[in-house]
């Protein structure tokens, strides 16, 4: 029988239910003691009465509470109380492994990153001697904050093993002859057969698994349990060609732990991830300690932004950009990885415990700090706390002079280095990046049009403008603000605030002048291939910068996110696209940008019901981000969901204060619902702002796009194609132009952007 709501089971308080299986039911519930929320898995009844089940179930529950794994699910108490046996464990929120792959597979770097992940989960469980049994994606969970959990250790069992379990099908898991314990289509040979197993049966698990990830099926099928428990023992899966050729060391270890023989497999787990984690910097062995994902969040910090304790709070300028300045020097050592900048400098004014700082990053140490000034004299206050294990490893104060920032932000970040014990890779930091400034004047111009272009306002991106133009006056050879100068350049140009002609060609320039003097700055190679890609259409040229930008520095984010949407996804590219914001989102994990991007691309991709998905998690995360907003309306759109569009583009032009293209969204959604005044409403005022000012044709074709007045938005479109609009870039996989696709003049603009091949299969 099910709990009630606000009934109790020792001091826990039943608030919901949430799920059940054939074990049981889980409960939302609080933890009066501790408060805290958990999940409670409850024995089912008929399944308590049986006194052997009772005690195995605690049994396995104590075992599993023994894993304490980031990649497997907590167990915090197991309990028994008027016949009702419990475990408790943490609450999780997200969706498991099989919701993600309900539309097919995955792309292959997402696929790497999450078998990793499971692989060391299952490390850390064989070294116990507790084998799974069970694994399927059904019990693997993907967290809204992006870990990966193991769950449901409800029929493992403690090693050593002898013959398999077998229990009968109408009482459910015990130790009586009757049917097999596990799912049949993801068991392993010698599970089918009863006989011995260990833990390379769970190999084999995992082997079904990533072969479902890859090919959007199971590898094995039948129409009866017989028929597929026959396929299971006998048949070889067929393996696609597009992985053989796109990873084959990924096909490598899916055809290993497939093997119908044990002693064919990988011999452990850890040898499993070290043979995926073959293009990472990581390497696992069997006999390692610790597994590669801890070794990940070991070798990974967040740098907060200094605090401003200055009499006259007016370096905030300063604090912000000193910490980001050490935060890009950590990004190029090798092996560290580094929160990016749009999700630690989320936690700016706020005084949150390092410890969620440190849960929510996903990073094992965190940097802050503070900064007073008097005069030219500074005291710099820095501390790095292993947010882990809630200690402080190093802290120090600089009493400097202005004219020492770039030695004192140098000796901060060798400090956090040696604080990770990184050992050699201290030496990556014995001198700046590229050329950087001697000068301290040019720097603080520099650090104030930072401070600028990260407002993203137009009014911000044109004062970041001159910021860096008079650092650049000061010091003409100075790399990072030529390339800072080329990004608001660009940011204009992809915000439609500015004709692309006056900026896109400046951008171009800046950022040449930028690796003229340092080849290496990634931002200055993805600000080129941005530009190649929208504006230039030279979709080559644009994937090769941006990979070159991503090689430079792995930990940048806003290469991966621009690769994605302006390259990737135009293209139609739509797996692969998705892969590199998986990438973006580990480093930059409260990106509102990357999360909305991820959404955008499901709707691209016509894939309605997860872009909707996404991007009301991403809304329920960050309400205030318009753009989100935005693009859910367009996908409600396309639903035909026309009123809650309608609400969701209201609320956008509220937060964006009447922005272009929301109003072009709203008067595309009007003519859409049928709705002609409105639509017409908004195509008048958006006719007569392009009259005043740079507005992107783009817009007014779509409004009349929604009013199904083809030729006239056709005619727009290709004022767009010749003023080079930045947001003509999705012509091609946009769904707003499917009813314009057959003409004639529509496969002109798309020849003219270089999109013929992504056109055909976009809409296929």
């Amino acid at each position: 029988m099910s709990l009630a709501p606000g009934s109790r089971l020792g001091r826990y308080r039943i608030e919901a239910l949430i799920g059940a299986g054939g074990m049981g039911e889980v409960y939302r519930a609080r933890d009066d003691r501790l408060d805290r929320f958990v999940a409670i898995k409850v024995l089912a009844p008929q399944l308590a009465e049986d006194a052997d089940v009772r005690r195995r179930f605690e049994r396995e529950a104590r075992a599993a509470a023994q894993l304490s794994h980031p990649n497997i699910v907590a167990i915090y108490d197991v309990g028994e109380e008027a016949e009702t046996a419990y475990a408790v464990m943490e609450l999780l929120e997200g969706e498991t492994l099989r919701a993600r792959m309900k539309t097919g597979s995955l792309p292959l770097d997402v696929t790497r990153a999450y078998a990793l992940h499971i692989a060391s989960a299952l490390a850390a469980a064989h070294a116990k001697g507790i084998v799974h049994r069970d694994l399927k994606p059904e019990n693997v969970f993907l967290t809204a904050d992006g870990a990966v959990k193991l769950l449901d250790f409800g029929i493992a069992r403690v090693q050593p093993a002898g013959p398999a379990d077998r229990v009968e099908a109408a009482t459910g898991p015990g130790t009586k002859v009757g049917v097999l314990l596990g799912t049949v289509e993801y068991m392993s040979p010698e599970q089918l057969r009863g006989g011995p197993i260990d833990h390379r049966t769970d190999l084999f698990s995992f082997g079904v698994m990533l072969y479902e990830m890859t090919h959007g099926r199971r590898p094995f099928t039948g129409t009866s349990v017989i028929d597929l428990a026959a396929a299971v023992l006998t048949a070889e899966p067929p393996m696609g060609a597009h992985l053989a050729a796109a990873d084959p060391e990924l096909e490598a270890v899916i055809r290993r732990c497939l093997q119908k023989t044990p002693d064919e497999r990988f011999a452990t787990a850890a040898e499993t991830a070290a043979a995926l984690g073959g293009r990472t910097t990581t390497v696992v062995t069997a006999s390692a300690a610790i597994s590669p994902v801890q070794r990940a969040i070991e070798g990974s910090v967040a740098v907060l932004p200094f605090v401003d304790l200055s009499a006259e709070h007016s370096l905030e300028y300063f604090c912000d950009g000193i910490a980001e300045e050490i935060l890009n020097e950590l990004a190029r050592v090798p092996g560290l990885r580094v929160a990016a900048r749009s999700s630690s400098f989320q936690f700016k004014g706020r005084t949150d415990d390092v410890r969620e700082v440190s849960r929510a990053l996903n990073v094992r140490a965190v940097l802050e700090g503070s900064v007073r000034s008097s005069g030219r004299q500074l005291r710099i206050s820095p501390r790095l706390v292993d947010a882990e294990q809630g200690y402080q490893v190093w802290a120090e104060r600089f009493d400097r002079e202005l004219d020492d920032i770039f030695a004192v932000q140098d000796e901060i970040a060798r400090a956090v280095v040696r604080g990770l014990q990184l050992g050699s890779s201290a030496t990556a930091l014995t001198m700046r990046l590229g050329a950087g400034t001697a000068s301290v004047d040019a720097y603080t111009r520099y650090l104030k049009g930072r401070h600028h272009w990260n407002r993203r306002t137009e009014s911000d991106l044109e004062t970041s403008v001159a910021y860096f133009e008079e650092a650049l006056a000061l010091d003409p050879d100075y790399a990072e603000a030529h390339a800072a100068l080329a990004e608001s350049f660009v940011t204009l140009g992809l915000y439609g605030a500015r004709d692309p002609a006056s900026v896109m060609p400046r951008a171009r320039a800046s950022a040449a002048q930028a690796l003229d003097r340092s080849p290496v700055l990634a931002d200055a190679q993805a600000t080129m291939a941005c530009v190649d890609a929208v504006y230039g259409w030279d979709w080559a040229a644009a994937e090769k910068s941006f990979k070159r930008a991503v090689a430079a520095n792995p930990n940048a984010s806003r290469a991966r996110h621009w690769l994605a949407i302006n390259c990737l996804a135009p293209l139609a590219r739509f797996d692969e696209a998705r892969g590199q914001l998986t990438l973006a989102l580990e480093v930059d994990p409260l990106s509102p940008a990357v999360a909305v991007t991820v959404g955008l691309t499901h709707y691209l991709a016509r894939r309605f019901d997860d872009a909707i998905a996404e991007l009301e998690r991403t809304i329920a995360l960050h309400p205030d981000f318009a753009i989100a907003r935005l693009f859910l309306g367009f996908t409600l759109v396309a639903a035909g969901r026309h009123d809650d569009a309608r609400r969701s583009l209201e609320v956008a032009r509220d937060l964006s204060h009447g922005s272009p293209e929301v109003m072009s969204g709203l008067g595309y959604a009007a003519g859409r619902r049928g709705d002609t005044a409105a639509a017409r409403a908004h195509l008048d005022a958006l006719t007569a702002r392009s009259a005043e000012r740079y507005t992107s044709p783009t817009l007014v074709a779509q409004v009349l796009a929604g009013l199904d007045e083809h030729d006239e938005a056709l005619t727009w479109l290709e004022r767009a194609r010749d003023v080079r609009a930045a947001d003509l870039t999705w012509l091609a996989v946009r769904p707003v132009w499917d009813p314009l696709r057959s003409t004639g003049r529509f496969q002109g603009l798309i020849d003219a952007l270089g999109l013929g091949r992504s056109e055909s299969r976009a809409v296929e």
